[in-house]
């Protein structure tokens, strides 16, 4: 099969790069934090209250507080926004967090966080 030989201008490679962009996207749940909790109040909401009624608490060696601040490790904002959305049961939930978080026994943080979900509607 020969090469192709594409004319590449900077308009193209634009939308190569939108295309790839689009694509890359859609690519489930089970990515990082979805765009949506920047936008979502509610999820916002929940993390704040985490931080203020389960902060103290750790998870593997450092704090929840810590862990919601820290710039070098997202998961624990990411697995637990995806609890906030439903994309994780909570028995998954504390399955991930302990394996990612391996050193020190996390339940009183998870059931911490489990009782900062909102109620559902009855």
């Amino acid at each position: 099969m020969a090469c192709m030989n594409v004319d590449w201008t900077p308009a193209r490679r634009g939308l190569m790069l939108a295309g790839l962009i689009a694509t890359l996207a859609g690519c489930g749940k089970e990515g990082f934090v979805r765009d949506s909790l920047v936008e979502d109040p509610g999820a916002n909401a929940f993390l704040t209250q985490v931080g203020k009624q389960c902060g103290n608490l750790n998870v593997g060696t450092g704090t929840i507080a810590w862990l919601l601040q820290s710039q070098d490790d997202v998961y624990f904002v990411d697995l637990t926004s995806k609890l906030y959305f439903g994309d994780v049961a909570r028995a998954k939930y504390a399955d991930d967090l302990s394996a990612f978080y391996p050193v020190g026994d996390s339940s009183r943080a998870v059931e911490c966080i489990v009782q900062q979900l909102p109620k559902p509607p009855e």
